[in-house]
């Protein structure tokens, strides 16, 4: 009895050897080649919509842009002076990427282009526009666009001296005086307006300047922004009885 017993175990364990044998055979490996998929893209190119150069048009970089494909504005005062916004694409101007020659030139709080801090910046600058999803070198991404100011180069200026005088409504006066020499110029501005609210005045001054140096090689470039501007309250909503009798209402 005692033999029979170990040889049935011993019939169990080789049974048991052997099945592990047969669930640990190797399974080969399978590989297909694939087709290669090349996938480019171009950037389409996307013309600016509009380009103002050293131009006086007594208006504001807003309203001046303001009959353009894609862009609208806003004016607290109603005039086009003082406080304005510009929306390009239906976003604001925060979603604006601006440069000046080529530096950011966005508020560095909120990013935002508030133009009316400069009187006349259209008086001594190049500004180009362009609709569409826009990478800057040194500021945000511009998702409504990118704005390019350029001031110009004064070895293409001829020396002289300008003056301009204008008028509009809503009491609107500007007084500017260019200069210009080989290899420098320099724009004076005083502007007033009463605002179509009352008591959106507006009042500033501005000072832009700069100057080229050829140095062997290198050619050195600066350029200089002063301005002192005070606006008056307009932003204050007013009840639909009352802006319905009198437009201008502005308590």
């Amino acid at each position: 009895m005692k033999i029979t017993s170990i040889l049935g175990l011993s019939l169990m364990i080789s049974s048991v050897s052997m099945a592990q044998q047969v669930d640990r055979k190797p399974v080969r490996d399978t590989a297909q080649e694939l087709e290669t998929i090349q996938v480019t893209a171009a950037a389409p190119s996307v013309k600016p919509s509009i380009a103002i150069t050293n131009t006086q048009l007594l208006q504001e970089v807003p309203a001046s842009l303001s009959l353009q494909p894609s862009v609208f504005i806003t004016s607290d005062g109603g005039s086009g002076f003082g406080y304005t916004y510009l929306y390009v694409r239906g976003m604001d101007q925060t979603r604006l990427a601006v440069t000046l020659n080529g530096m950011p030139f966005a508020d560095p709080e909120d990013q935002g282009f508030y133009s009316s801090n400069i009187p006349n910046l259209l008086g001594s600058t190049r500004l180009s526009l362009t609709p569409g999803i826009a990478g800057s070198s040194g500021g945000v991404v511009g998702l409504a666009g990118q704005m390019d100011l350029t001031t110009p180069n004064p070895y293409l200026l001829k020396p002289g001296m300008e003056g301009v005088l204008g008028f509009g409504s809503f009491g609107t006066r500007q007084t500017s005086l260019n200069m210009t020499t080989n290899s420098a110029y320099l724009n004076l501005t005083s502007q007033q307006s009463d605002g179509y609210k009352y008591g959106a005045y507006e009042e500033g001054k501005s000072a832009i300047g700069g100057f080229n140096h050829l140095f062997n090689s290198w050619i050195i470039r600066g350029t200089g922004l002063f301005r002192d501007v005070r606006h008056g309250s307009a932003w204050d909503a007013q009840p639909l009885s009352v802006a319905t009798f009198n437009g201008r209402t502005n308590d």
